[in-house]
């Protein structure tokens, strides 16, 4: 059980979460794991859009309760910038794990987006996770979408280099989708 609470204060969206960790949880393959962790867990985050610029910006904070009694604390900033048809986005994550067996993360993203025109998008990101091992784990991500009454064309390539912070290890993925609504 826990709360949930959101607000906005001066332009600002602000949350707060808190979750005592004695709730069960669900699991990727639909069943509840009942050995959820026991330890509470705390988030604060803030948005706030600076004026009519085109740049908001984002940060947050929290704490995740680990079943093993120790806890990951993670910080949050970024932004993003839309100027006419172009969205610009940046944010760095980290998670520190208070288990000192457990590599700490540090998480670099940004992206680009534009419309190109009111049918066509494209867009591109990238990503990059450092835990300290020496072997980051970086993935790129490119799409594109077409759209013309109902009619609409999609492709996107994603790939991950040293994927699992493994040297070597790529993983790629390119998928095409033509769809008619009726």
């Amino acid at each position: 059980s826990g709360f949930a609470y959101s607000t906005t204060l001066g332009g600002a969206s602000v949350g707060l979460t808190f979750s005592d960790g004695g709730s069960t949880a669900a699991v990727g393959d639909g069943g509840i794991d009942t050995a959820a962790s026991k330890h509470p867990s705390t988030s604060f985050g803030v948005t706030y859009p600076v004026a009519d610029t085109g740049l908001t910006v984002f940060g947050g904070l929290g704490t995740m309760g680990q079943g093993d009694g120790k806890n990951i604390d993670s910080e949050i900033i970024g932004a993003t910038y839309a100027f006419g048809p172009a969205t610009f986005g940046y944010q760095v994550n980290t998670n520190d794990d208070s288990d000192t067996a457990v590599k700490d993360l540090q998480t670099t993203m940004a992206s680009i987006a534009f419309n190109i025109n009111e049918n066509m998008a494209i867009s591109y990101g990238f990503q990059n996770t450092d835990n300290g091992s020496g072997t980051d784990q970086e993935a790129t991500g490119i799409s594109a979408s077409y759209t013309m009454g109902a009619l609409a064309l999609k492709a996107y390539n994603n790939s991950v280099g040293n994927s699992g912070h493994v040297a070597g290890e790529t993983l790629e993925k390119t998928e095409w989708a033509l769809s008619v609504a009726i």
